[in-house]
């Protein structure tokens, strides 16, 4: 996949579940907008996205990261995880169901 930024732009994806996705609050009020409002006044030059998947694990998140996201060069990505890992040792029905892989 082409990248479509210039070089000089810095490009960071924030990932996690359903804290991340922030699928309630409106958008440009959840917390990857507003890390990203405050990293934009000293980074002018910056890209943003919110890849929050609702009920996703880290187990989802790493099929996220190589099938889609690394894919498009970031300098930084941000992982908030927590709840949703709790207790697990393998996908649980978010990770599996949400993405398209074999992993």
């Amino acid at each position: 996949m082409p990248n479509p930024f210039p070089r000089t732009w810095h490009k960071i994806i924030f990932v996690g579940g359903s804290t991340t996705e922030c699928f309630h609050i409106s958008d440009g009020k959840d917390w990857p907008s507003a890390a990203g409002a405050m990293l934009k006044k000293q980074f002018p030059r910056i890209w943003h996205n919110n890849a929050g998947l609702d009920g996703h694990s880290t187990f989802g998140h790493l099929v996220l990261l190589h099938d889609l996201l690394l894919p498009l060069h970031p300098q930084m990505i941000v992982f908030l995880v927590g709840w949703n890992d709790i207790g697990i040792t393998a996908g649980n029905y978010y990770d599996v169901n949400t993405l398209n892989s074999d992993r």
